[in-house]
């Protein structure tokens, strides 16, 4: 149980960098200039540099909780080895594509 738990915890972290890279990208979208670095841009990198970091302690945290939860699984070698393919799927996973509409839900000229 406390196994699933750990991987549980592992995927939310992946998922928060996978919504902090969502979501800076939409404001560098929404606010950036593509042909001139500006002060805002900068404010944005720096604002979710700040975040990236946040949320990397927290996954330092994690791995040094692995690590004491794979000690468990020392003596059976296929466990272990299931252990870490687990984890990798988890740390190695593509985040999902963000999808939004191109029309209004309520558009007049929908068919």
């Amino acid at each position: 149980m406390e196994w699933q738990t750990y991987l549980r915890e592992l995927y939310n972290v992946h998922l928060k960098f996978c919504q902090l890279g969502d979501e800076k990208r939409e404001e560098l979208n929404r606010d950036a200039d593509p042909h001139n670095v500006t002060p805002r841009e900068i404010a944005i990198d720096d604002k979710y540099d700040a975040k990236f970091k946040e949320v990397q302690a927290t996954l330092q945290t994690l791995y040094h909780r692995q690590a004491d939860l794979q000690k468990r699984f020392g003596a059976n070698p296929f466990a272990f080895q299931f252990s870490i393919v687990q984890t990798s799927r988890i740390q190695n996973a593509n985040c999902a594509l963000q999808r939004s509409p191109r029309y209004a839900p309520n558009d007049a000229d929908d068919p």
